[in-house]
C-alpha cells in the first residue's frame, strides 16, 4: 500500500472507524464502572477484611503491569502488518478473569473470605497482565487508522458514550449492593462487566485497519533493546512528559482511596460506592467533550495542566475534608484526570515520533512512567501507618510540582513540530 492508497484507506473508512471505535470504548468503559477499581473494587476487598495496603496494591499492580509489559511487546508490534488479530486475542485473554471472579466469588464469598481475597489478587494481575500486553497493538491500530486532528475528539467520543452509558451503570451498581446480598451483589457486579468487556472485543473486531506502508527493519530483541537509551537522551521534551505523565498515574492510582476515606470518615453505607461512580461517570462526560476539543484545538498540553490541577484540588479537599455535600467535589475532580489520560496522555505521546516508531513510543511512556507504580506500592502502607492525611499530602505535594512541569518546562510537541517547520 502506498502512501496515496494508505491516506485514502484512511479517509474513506473514517466514520465507519470513528464509529466502532467509539461503540468500543463505550463497551468497554461500561464494564468498567461496574467494576471501577477506584470505587466498587476498593470497597469490596475491605468488605472481605482486605487492608488498605492491599487497596493501594491492586491499581499498583494494574499500572506496572500497563507500564512494564507494552515494552516486551513492542517490537513484534512494529514489525507486524496488522495488529486486529493480536489486539482481539489479547483482549479477550484479559476480560476472562472477570468471569472467573464472578463465579469464585458467589461460591466462597460468604464461608472464606480470606481466600477469596488471593484468588481475587491472582484474577486481577492476570486481568492486569492481559491489559499490558494489549495495549500496545491497540493503541498503534487505533492511531494508525485516526488522523491527529481528530484523535482527541475520537477520544473523548469514546469517554462520553462508555460514561453515558455508566450513568445507568452507577446507578446499578447502588441499586446491586443495596438489594442484593453480599456476596451475590458483587458476583452480578463482576459477571455484567465481564459481558460489556467482551461486547468491546466484538466492535474492535469490525474496525477496518489500513497497512502504513512504512514498517521497521527487523531488529532482534538486544538490537531493539540497546537502541532505547538513544531516543530517551535525544528528547528531553519527552522526558518532561514523562515526568508529568508519571504524576498523572498516581493520582489516578490513589483514586480508591477517596472512596474509602469517604466511607470511613462520614460513616457511610458501602452502597455510597454507587453515589460516588455515578457523579464521577456524569462528570467524565463533561469534561471528556471539553478535554477533546481543547487537545484538538490546542495541542494536549493544556490538558496535562487540568489534569495535575485537578489532583492538587482533590488531594486538599481530602486533608482539610469540608461537610459530605461539599466533599463530593472530590468525586467530580477524580475523572478530570483519569479523562486527561485517556484523551490526551495517550494521544499526545505518539506526536513525539514517526508514525513507524509509535509502538516503541508508546511502549516507552509506559515503562518510564513505571516508578509511579512502585511509589503505589507504598500508599496503602502509608494510610495504614501514618493516615490518609499524610496519603494524600505527599501526592498532592508531587502534583503540585507535576504542575509546575507542565505549565512552564513541558513543550507540546504538536506546536513544537509547527514552530520548527516554520523556522526550516
Amino acid at each position: 500500500m502506498s502512501f496515496d492508497e494508505f491516506n485514502d484507506f484512511v479517509r474513506k473508512n473514517l466514520k465507519w472507524n470513528l464509529t466502532f471505535n467509539i461503540l468500543d470504548g463505550s463497551s468497554f468503559l461500561l464494564g468498567m464502572v461496574l467494576v471501577a477499581f477506584d470505587t466498587v473494587l476498593p470497597v469490596f476487598i475491605r468488605r472481605l477484611g482486605g487492608s488498605n495496603f492491599l487497596v493501594g496494591l491492586l491499581p499498583a499492580i494494574f499500572i506496572l503491569s500497563t507500564n512494564i509489559l507494552p515494552l516486551a511487546i513492542a517490537n513484534y508490534t512494529e514489525r507486524i502488518e496488522r495488529r486486529k488479530k493480536l489486539v482481539l486475542a489479547l483482549g479477550t485473554f484479559m476480560r476472562a478473569p472477570w468471569m472467573v471472579l464472578a463465579v469464585l466469588c458467589a461460591l466462597f464469598g460468604s464461608q472464606y473470605p480470606s481466600l477469596l481475597i488471593g484468588m481475587t489478587v491472582v484474577c486481577f494481575v492476570l486481568f492486569s497482565i492481559g491489559a499490558g500486553l494489549v495495549y500496545t497493538p491497540w493503541l498503534d491500530m487505533v492511531l494508525t487508522m485516526i488522523p491527529v486532528n481528530v484523535r482527541g475528539r475520537m477520544a473523548s467520543g469514546r469517554t462520553i458514550g462508555g460514561f453515558g452509558m455508566g450513568i445507568l451503570g452507577g446507578l446499578a451498581v447502588t441499586h446491586i449492593l443495596k438489594s442484593v446480598p453480599f456476596p451475590y451483589s458483587y458476583s452480578i457486579l463482576f459477571g455484567l462487566g465481564f459481558v460489556f468487556m467482551m461486547l468491546a472485543v466484538l466492535f474492535i473486531g469490525l474496525l477496518r485497519e489500513p497497512v502504513y506502508p512504512k514498517r521497521t527493519e527487523h531488529k532482534t530483541l538486544k538490537q531493539y533493546f540497546s537502541a532505547l537509551p538513544s531516543i530517551i537522551k535525544g528528547n528531553g521534551n519527552f522526558l518532561y512528559f514523562i515526568v508529568v505523565r508519571m504524576l498523572l498515574t498516581i493520582g489516578i492510582a490513589i483514586g480508591g482511596f477517596y472512596s474509602v476515606f469517604a466511607v470511613e470518615h462520614y460513616n457511610l453505607d458501602e452502597s455510597y460506592a454507587g453515589v460516588f461512580t455515578t457523579i464521577g461517570v456524569v462528570t467524565a462526560m463533561g469534561a471528556s467533550y471539553f478535554l477533546g476539543l481543547l487537545g484538538d484545538r490546542f495541542g494536549h498540553k493544556i490538558n496535562c495542566v487540568i489534569g495535575c490541577i485537578s489532583i492538587v484540588a482533590a488531594c486538599a479537599l481530602s486533608i482539610w475534608p469540608p461537610p459530605l455535600f461539599l466533599y463530593y467535589t472530590v468525586f467530580v475532580l477524580r475523572p478530570i484526570t483519569h479523562c486527561v489520560m485517556i484523551i490526551s496522555a495517550m494521544n499526545i505521546v505518539v506526536e513525539f515520533c514517526k508514525p513507524q516508531e509509535q509502538p516503541t513510543y508508546i511502549a516507552l511512556s509506559q515503562a518510564l512512567s513505571a516508578p509511579a507504580a512502585l511509589l503505589m506500592l507504598g500508599a496503602g502502607f502509608l494510610a495504614d501507618t501514618m493516615g490518609f492525611t499524610w496519603l494524600f499530602s505527599c501526592v498532592g505535594i508531587l502534583a503540585l510540582a507535576g504542575t509546575l512541569v507542565a505549565a512552564f518546562a513541558f513543550k507540546d510537541p504538536r506546536v513544537d513540530s509547527r514552530n520548527a517547520r516554520h523556522n526550516a
